[in-house]
């Protein structure tokens, strides 16, 4: 696979497991293991966000909008996101991931795919015209 962003619909399922050919050796030695994703989606890993993607291995960090909005209160619905506890929950979790140069997935649409990377997603959940917009922003082209 080439650069980022990567698109649900890239990765490739091998059984029950999830095979994610990007990521590089997690090892010094070179050697190749996995890398996990972690669910950062409730008000307690929230406050070790910090800590919990310091830990070697971690590949991608989803902060879990439905989750984390029950978890923090917040009444579900279309809006949920936009509410400041949902905010600062997101870019708290974002910004982890870029500290700890971590893949951060979030939903992308139509209407936000590019201002998404441009923010730092690298990882999202998309249609086939949503992913079309991603691979062209980013001049990325099929095959891998």
């Amino acid at each position: 696979m080439g650069g980022w962003p990567l698109y649900l619909s890239e990765l490739q399922f091998n059984g029950p497991l999830l095979t994610y050919s990007q990521f590089e050796p997690v090892c010094q030695s070179g050697i190749d293991a996995a890398r996990l994703g972690v669910k950062e989606e409730d008000k307690y890993a929230l406050a070790n966000v910090e800590d919990n993607l310091k830990v070697p291995g971690i590949g991608m960090a989803e902060w879990g909008p439905g989750d984390m909005a029950m978890s923090l209160g917040v009444t579900s619905g279309a809006d949920a996101v936009n509410d400041p506890r949902m905010v600062a929950a997101r870019a708290k979790v974002l910004a982890a991931c870029k500290a700890n140069h971590i893949a951060f997935l979030n939903t992308m649409t139509v209407r936000d795919a590019t201002k998404m990377i441009q923010e730092g997603v690298m990882v999202g959940p998309a249609n086939q015209q949503t992913t079309e917009i991603g691979r062209k922003f980013t001049k990325r082209q099929m095959p891998w």
